[in-house]
């Protein structure tokens, strides 16, 4: 197991960011495009792997600030880039609702997942596929303070799918039966996150704290995960903590600061942001490939990825320019090594020894792993290559290999279409030639018939015109 130490490998670029960062990183297209690639490359991981900013809503989003403005911004967060939200609700009969305190709130759970319902209706995979992700909402189940209940039976099922369409809900039994199918094309626990998006699932739900005295119903059983089924947080004292094994599902780690944050996510920790926020930083903490102000290839010559080597750091370069290959071994996603020859981009592609492919990290875990390869091969150049390009015919569309699409993109979907249709096309022609090939044969042949048939013909009119001459 890795042990990080406070100072880790992003500290210096956190500490820049939050002081130098230019106002234009902050727009929608700097913050949105480093984070899709984050998330395009991945698409084959399994979302227990995954990092997932989380928020507390309760104390990073509400404060004590439960008034009727706040409420009205209850969607922002869900723009901004979060993706897993622990919300605490209470138990005030006949409603399940967010204020803590008897503060004339009115907000209630229902109200909340009507908010979430139209992200989701604006994000899914058929609408803004650039924009499609997984939310994981945490609910914290409370009793209202007014109201000294036994037992409460929970009937949160019947609130979220008055809204929600079943569908869009990756479900307990969803994973049960996933997991006892042996034809799915994947072996683990939890499915990668293209799996789950081709099904048009968009959201998870899991239990947090249940307050003693409250009840799970078996609807919500067959709904909402049990706790801790999503991961669990550790606690962060000192700033000292190790990074998470490989076998480690669902890993969160609670920060304060953004160097902790960004130190956690390079470690392979998703944060678990405490802390009111007032921008995009806790975000942009969670960028954990690209480098400030990446990628860049406005002026069109810089179309590919490479890795710095202090730092590890990416940025796009001259796909022309000679540069050592980051090779990846074909079993095992962590064993990174280096060619000992500089190749330009594209002969990168074939470059790499035997048992070893051309590849880029796909989570923190694996970067860390080739930064660390970097380290010990000891090259003289500052930059390695990755298998990541920009297409030069589809906007802001990076791919790994020369010939990818992005799964998103328009051309991706019309892909197969087009192969659709180009093959009937082929079938057509080759079906009209064999017509014609086999009409000219037929023809041959019904013609050597009737001609044998007229020889026949004619043989038999002269042997019955046959004579005996007598001289005169």
């Amino acid at each position: 197991m890795l042990i990080l130490n406070v100072v880790s490998l992003c500290s210096l670029w956190v500490i820049t960011l939050a002081q130098e960062i230019p106002e234009s990183f902050l727009s929608i297209k700097n913050l949105s495009l480093p984070l899709r690639i984050q998330r395009d490359i991945a698409m084959n991981i399994t979302i227990d792997q995954w990092i997932w900013p989380a928020l507390d809503m309760s104390t990073a989003f509400f404060g004590k600030d439960y008034s009727p403005n706040k409420f009205s911004e209850i969607n922002q967060p869900f723009w901004m880039g979060y993706k897993r939200f622990i919300l605490d609700i209470y138990w005030n009969p006949p409603h399940w609702q967010l204020c803590p305190l008897d503060l004339n709130c009115s907000f209630t759970l229902d109200q909340y997942i009507q908010s979430m319902h139209q992200y989701l209706l604006s994000t899914q995979v058929t609408v803004e596929p650039t924009q499609t992700n997984l939310i994981t909402l945490i609910l914290n189940l409370h009793h209202h303070h007014h109201h000294n209940l036994t037992t409460v039976t929970t009937e949160l099922s019947s609130i979220i799918l008055n809204t929600l369409s079943p569908h869009i809900i990756y479900t307990p039994s969803n994973f049960t039966l996933d997991s006892l199918n042996t034809t799915l094309p994947y072996s683990v626990d939890w499915p990668p996150w293209l799996f789950i998006i081709q099904q048009q699932v968009q959201l998870l739900i899991g239990f947090g704290t249940i307050q003693d005295g409250i009840r799970i119903s078996t609807s919500d059983s067959s709904l909402i995960f049990s706790q801790g089924a999503l991961g669990q947080v550790i606690s962060n004292h000192n700033n000292s903590y190790s990074c998470p094994s490989e076998s480690t599902q669902w890993p969160f780690l609670q920060v304060n600061e953004l160097n902790t944050s960004s130190d956690s996510v390079s470690c392979g920790y998703s944060p678990y942001f405490t802390q009111a926020y007032n921008n995009t930083d806790h975000i942009l903490s969670t960028i954990w490939s690209w480098d400030i102000n990446q990628p860049d290839s406005e002026d069109g010559t810089k179309r590919c990825a490479v890795i710095r080597r202090d730092g590890g750091r990416w940025m796009t370069n001259d796909c022309a320019e000679s540069l050592p290959v980051a090779c990846r071994f074909v079993t095992d996603e962590n064993q990174w090594i280096l060619t000992k020859s500089a190749y330009n981009y594209d002969r990168s592609l074939t470059a790499c020894p035997s048992n070893y492919i051309f590849d880029i990290p796909r989570i923190p875990r694996q970067n860390l792993r080739l930064i660390q390869a970097i380290k010990d091969a000891n090259i003289s150049q500052d930059k390695v290559w990755l298998n990541l390009n920009l297409l030069y015919n589809e906007d802001d569309c990076w791919v790994i290999g020369r010939y990818g699409t992005c799964w998103w993109s328009i051309n991706s979907q019309l892909e197969f279409l087009g192969l659709i249709k180009t093959s009937i096309v082929a079938g057509v022609i080759i079906l009209l030639l064999v017509s014609i090939f086999t009409w000219v044969k037929c023809a041959r042949l019904w013609r050597n018939r009737n001609s044998k048939s007229r020889k026949a013909m004619v043989k038999a009119m002269l042997a019955r015109r046959e004579y005996v001459t007598v001289p005169a």
